[in-house]
């Protein structure tokens, strides 16, 4: 069986062979003046401050306006499926996916973690279990229990453990313990005796130590500074800061490129226009496309942004990946 010859001549796209249509320019276009740099420029530096307002706005407001954004966008799709009720099904399936997805992503974004637990936190958990453990060992023997209050106390006192803290914790556990009333007050004694001797000393030394002329050393670091700043974090809050890593900038550019025929109030207000080189209207999912270029162009470290001065028709990578040109009108 013979291999079919690709038509060459083909009326349409076919993914075949080359084609002139991908590279069809709208005759329209001819003639028209280009934005500038700095019109392009002043535009997106507007539109960087309403997607900032924006961004401070509710979680919820982002994800109901994404879910119709993606209901108006899949109106239309999904040919293959025949049923309008299966249609409908899918349309608001993958939207109500689509609300809970943007809205936990927000929230996981803007929530800041959680502190974690101290190491004076730790530590006073490993000492209660210590004084658990060596408790059991002393089996009953009085002169044993009491050395131990004695030691833990101290190690208490020693973890920054809150005295009333240790009051009530110690309380509990001798109580737990099933002792007579009067053993169990000169044991609560013994602990607190040796957390509050213990206490008394570090103060003193403190005192010393604070009294003492320190020698002139590298600056003290802020609490702020001492911390270590992962890329994540770095990331999240340079995002945060522009209001990108909140969806706001994605679901800004695409509606107002789609659905406001290449005007975002930025470009509305320096009378410039996003439009597709063969003349076509943009749909939510094109200009989507073309909004995720602006991450190839930071990629490129802003090169794919700066080639607006050389390129012969001033197109950004953005335009170049979702053929688009920005007209001067």
């Amino acid at each position: 069986m013979t291999k079919s010859e690709p038509d060459t001549n083909p009326k349409s796209d076919n993914r075949d062979i080359v084609t002139p249509f991908a590279f069809e320019l709208d005759p329209q276009l001819m003639g028209k003046a280009i934005a500038r740099p700095w019109r392009r420029g002043a535009a997106q530096c507007i539109d960087f401050v309403l997607i900032a307002i924006l961004s401070q706005l509710s979680s919820v407001v982002l994800a109901v306006l994404t879910s119709i954004a993606f209901l108006r966008a899949s109106r239309n799709n999904n040919p293959n499926i025949e049923s309008k009720k299966a249609k409908s099904w899918l349309r608001f399936a993958g939207t109500g996916l689509l609300f809970l997805a943007t809205l936990i992503v927000v929230e996981a974004l803007r929530t800041e973690p959680e502190p974690v637990e101290s190491e004076g936190t730790v530590a006073q958990a490993i000492v209660y279990g210590l004084n658990l453990i060596a408790w059991d060992k002393c089996e009953a023997a009085q002169k044993c229990q009491l050395e131990l209050a004695n030691s833990v106390g101290e190690l208490l006192a020693e973890s920054k453990a809150d005295r009333d803290d240790v009051e009530e914790h110690i309380t509990e556990f001798l109580e737990n313990r099933e002792l007579p009333q009067a053993q169990i007050e000169q044991l609560l004694n013994a602990y607190l005796d040796a957390y509050d001797k213990s206490v008394e000393q570090m103060t003193a030394v403190d005192e010393i130590a604070s009294a003492a002329p320190s020698e002139p050393d590298s600056p003290p670091t802020s609490a702020g500074e001492e911390q270590t700043y992962s890329p994540l974090s770095w990331a999240q809050g340079f995002a945060g800061d522009l209001g990108l890593g909140f969806g706001w900038a994605a679901l800004y550019h695409s509606v107002f490129i789609a659905w406001f025929r290449g005007r975002t109030p930025g470009k509305k207000l320096l009378k410039i226009r996003v439009v597709k080189l063969d003349g076509s209207a943009f749909s939510l999912w094109d200009s989507f496309g073309r909004y995720g270029g602006y991450g190839a162009g930071f990629a490129t470290g802003l090169l794919g942004f700066a080639q607006i001065y050389w390129d012969a028709n001033r197109q950004a990578i953005q335009d170049k990946i979702a053929e688009t040109v920005v007209i001067f009108e």
